[in-house]
């Protein structure tokens, strides 16, 4: 079957109130100045999906932004020598103990030697000022290795939080851009470069 072409003008005629099927209020979620719109921004443009209508100034953003991730480095950098200064206090314990085990040997002797009068009393306090010092020493060191579970678990949670603050600040610099969220005809236009 053929249809002959014939000149046809479309009307349409209705009743009531008509309106847009969708309706959206463009509101900035950013602060700042407005350094880019749109060429085409006016009433009754139609614009497409993922258009960039307007751009808010982004530089205080950005430095926020770099400030944060450098914060997030010095963290892990802490963290990581915080693995460092644990290995070494590690080794300096097993030194401190093994000169403590000498010592010990050595205020054992020298107690026997006394008791059969092969030494002095004052060499025996000399040897013992000696041990209790190392036992000293090698409890400090102690401490210290026992501190470095909950520092490491502080560390980690400080990293934590830190990277939801570079999350969030890279968000809100998205933000910076205002695009249309599906295709739309503008109605109505109240913003300027520089505002």
């Amino acid at each position: 079957i053929s249809a002959p072409q014939t000149a046809f003008v479309p009307r349409a005629v209705g009743y009531g109130v008509a309106g847009p099927a969708k309706v959206w209020r463009a509101v900035a979620e950013a602060s700042g100045k407005v350094v880019y719109v749109h060429p085409d921004l006016n009433e009754g443009v139609v614009v497409r999906t993922g258009t960039r209508l307007l751009g808010i100034d982004r530089t205080e953003d950005q430095l926020k932004l770099t400030q944060l991730n450098a914060d997030l480095d010095r963290l892990r950098n802490e963290l990581a020598e915080l693995d460092v200064r644990e290995s070494s206090l590690k080794a300096e314990l097993n030194i401190e103990t093994d000169s403590l085990e000498i010592l010990d040997k050595e205020v054992e002797r020298l107690q026997q030697l006394i008791e059969t009068s092969a030494a002095s009393k004052s060499e025996f306090d000399v040897t013992r000022r000696a041990q209790l010092r190392q036992m000293s020493v090698a409890r400090s060191k102690q401490h210290e290795l026992d501190l470095i579970p909950s520092q490491r678990k502080t560390l980690q949670a400080t990293i934590v939080a830190q990277q939801a603050r570079v999350k969030n600040a890279e968000i809100l610099l998205e933000k910076t851009d205002l695009l249309a969220p599906f295709d739309c005809r503008l109605r109505q236009v109240e913003i300027e470069t520089g505002q």
